[in-house]
């Protein structure tokens, strides 16, 4: 069963070496979005009813970078744990990184599955 991978990492330092890690699995296509991380937010900001809030999140947020890839299976999710950590250290003790994984139930188009997975699908 094919999985989706997600890595969110802290800034585009590390990002080219984790995408080269990730095609020696091979992971062939790897989708890279920009996107902002607002977990050190916190719930007693006062909602402000305002078009546009230039400024009112300065310093609570941080732009991060998230990776999505389709995995053929669980082996190849791990094989992707193993290579980012590989770049980025332990993951579990990462407070820059996060990897998930979930199954996919319904896939067309890409990645077309090899012979040899064809036959464990």
């Amino acid at each position: 069963m094919p999985y989706m991978v997600m890595l969110v990492m802290a800034g585009p330092g590390q990002l080219d070496k984790v995408v080269a890690a990730w095609h020696e699995i091979p992971i062939d296509q790897v989708v890279l979005l920009d996107s902002t991380c607002s977990y050190s937010r916190t719930a007693a900001q006062p909602h402000v009813p305002m078009r546009f809030v230039f400024g009112l999140t300065a310093g609570r947020e941080v732009s991060t970078r998230t990776l999505f890839a389709i995995a053929h299976d669980e082996q190849t999710v791990r094989q992707c744990i193993v290579q980012a950590e590989s770049v980025l250290g332990p993951l579990q003790a990462s407070p820059s990184a996060v990897l998930a994984a979930w199954p996919l139930s319904i896939v067309h188009g890409y990645p077309k599955l090899g012979a040899d997975q064809e036959d464990r699908a």
